[in-house]
């Protein structure tokens, strides 16, 4: 069975050749750590970016965005942010561009994963490292198995941070309002079986509807649309490994995870 630097070798390998299949008239090759621009058979058109990027984020709004609050001694804030599922929809609309992956150092307990987002028209490079802990995956998972998807999980997390840090802030926030936007109108006809809906995924995490209460500072009867955003970013939150039940819910006796 190959290693997992092996792995990631063969992966980055395989970006790269990606990469390669464009024109040969002005193509620069990605060498060292640095890359300069390259004539694009189609440049970007930002306009038609930002037209079909909206459209995505709205129709597959809930996966789109993650959203949680954290206690601090000046209060409650506010951890909000594109998800993976988001990063991967803008670099595919932004065009022109590819990333890279690579096991940057491993310990004991936690992965160190090197990825780089490379805007090939415009000679870009926004490398980023992510720590992954080596921490026990939830589920009905044996140990390798479990291990396996925590790897993966940083890999994805290496690369939407590199993928975001290369995106502009104003199509980043132009995309994530979209999402949020689309919960709410969504749920405006039926937002008591939308909330319900959402209740049920956390009830399978092991979260009841008082703890969500608590976490919102308000009875579930009381719930409003803006409420049903922040349900859904908190749950994709937890499903993309950025946030574990438990510490969601910290404050919370008896807590699952």
């Amino acid at each position: 069975m190959p290693s997992k630097q092996e792995l990631m070798k063969s992966h980055t390998d395989a970006i790269e050749a990606e990469a390669s299949i464009v024109p040969t008239e002005g193509r620069q090759m990605v060498q060292t750590n640095f890359v300069t621009a390259m004539r694009c058979q189609v440049p970007r058109d930002k306009t038609a970016v930002l037209e079909q990027a909206l459209e995505e984020f709205r129709l597959g709004a809930d996966g789109m965005y993650y959203r949680w609050t954290v206690k601090s001694k000046d209060g409650p804030k506010t951890v909000e942010g594109i998800s993976i599922q988001g990063a991967m929809v803008l670099a595919r609309e932004w065009g022109n561009c590819t990333y890279q992956i690579a096991l940057a150092g491993e310990s004991k307990g936690q992965w160190m994963f090197e990825a780089t987002f490379i805007d090939l028209e415009k000679g870009a490079a926004f490398p980023r490292l992510y720590q992954q802990n080596k921490g026990k995956m939830g589920g009905d998972y044996d140990e390798q198995r479990g291990l396996d998807m925590v790897f993966q999980r940083g890999q994805s997390m290496a690369i939407r941070n590199a993928v975001l840090a290369g995106m502009p802030e104003w199509l980043k926030r132009r995309c994530f309002d979209a999402a949020t936007g689309a919960v709410k109108e969504e749920s405006g006809p039926t937002l008591k079986q939308s909330l319900e809906k959402c209740a049920q995924s956390f009830r399978v995490l092991g979260v009841s509807v008082e703890q969500l209460e608590h976490n919102l500072e308000k009875r579930h009867d009381d719930w409003t649309g803006e409420d049903l955003v922040t349900l859904r970013g908190l749950y994709r939150a937890i499903s993309d490994g950025q946030i574990t039940v438990a510490a969601a819910f910290e404050r919370e006796p008896g807590v699952e995870g």
